[in-house]
C-alpha cells in the first residue's frame, strides 16, 4: 500500500496532539502535518499536499474551503474528526467519513481502511487509476522535465524519495519512457501541452 500524507487540523492542542499521535501509528500514513485551523492550512496546501485531511469543522472558516479548488492539489479526501457528525450543508456533502472522538483504534482503522484503499488504487474522484495524489504530482513534474533534485526542492523531499515515486509510477502505469509518461500525463489532463519545456 502506498504511504499517504495527512493533516490534522483541530484548534484543541490536547484533541490536535492526540490525532496526531494516532496517526503516526497507523502503517499507512507515512507523515502527518498539523494545523491549528484552516487559514493555517490553506497558504501550504500546495506545499504539503495531503492525501487526507482530519479536520474539526470548528476549526474551518467557509472563505477559506472555498480557496482548495484553486490549489489545483488534487482530490483530498475529508474526515469529520467533530464530536458529531456533520448534517447542515456544506458539511454534510464536504466529508468523505466521520469518525467520532470516542473511536477506539479498531474502529478508527476499519473506517479509515476504505479510504486507504480507494487512495491507493487511484479510486477517489478526480484521482488517475492507480497513481496517489504525490505519484500524480511528481509525474507533473517529470512531464515538465524538472530533474529529480529539482522535484525534490518543489515538493520538501529528498531526491531518493523522487526516485522511490517515480519506479512507482513506472510500475503502476508500465511506461519506461519520460517520453511515454508525458504521454500520459497530457492525455489524463495532468499537464498541458502548452506548459511543456521547449
Amino acid at each position: 500500500m502506498t504511504e499517504l500524507t495527512a493533516v490534522v487540523i483541530e484548534s484543541s492542542y490536547v484533541l490536535r496532539k492526540g490525532w496526531v499521535s494516532i496517526l503516526r501509528s497507523l502503517d499507512s500514513i507515512h507523515l502527518v502535518h498539523e494545523f491549528s485551523h484552516t487559514g493555517e492550512f490553506i497558504p501550504l496546501a500546495a506545499k504539503y499536499h495531503p492525501d487526507i485531511v482530519f479536520l474539526n469543522p470548528r476549526s474551518a472558516r467557509f472563505e477559506d474551503m472555498a480557496e482548495i479548488p484553486a490549489k489545483n492539489i488534487g482530490r483530498i479526501c475529508w474526515v469529520n474528526i467533530a464530536p458529531k457528525p456533520a448534517t447542515a450543508p456544506p458539511w454534510d456533502q464536504w466529508f468523505d467519513e466521520y469518525l467520532p472522538m470516542q473511536a477506539d483504534r479498531e474502529e478508527i482503522e476499519n473506517k479509515l481502511k476504505p479510504l486507504f484503499s480507494k487512495l491507493d488504487t487511484g479510486e477517489a474522484e478526480g484521482r488517475n487509476p492507480g497513481l496517489s495524489s504525490r505519484e500524480e504530482l511528481v509525474l507533473k513534474y517529470v512531464s515538465l522535465g524538472f530533474t529529480n533534485k529539482e522535484i525534490g526542492e518543489k515538493l520538501f523531499i529528498s531526491p531518493h524519495t523522487v526516485i522511490s515515486h517515480r519506479r512507482n509510477i513506472t510500475r503502476k502505469l508500465g511506461i519506461k519512457t519520460v517520453a511515454g509518461l508525458t504521454v500520459f500525463a497530457i492525455l489524463n489532463k495532468i499537464v498541458s501541452p502548452a506548459d511543456l519545456k521547449h
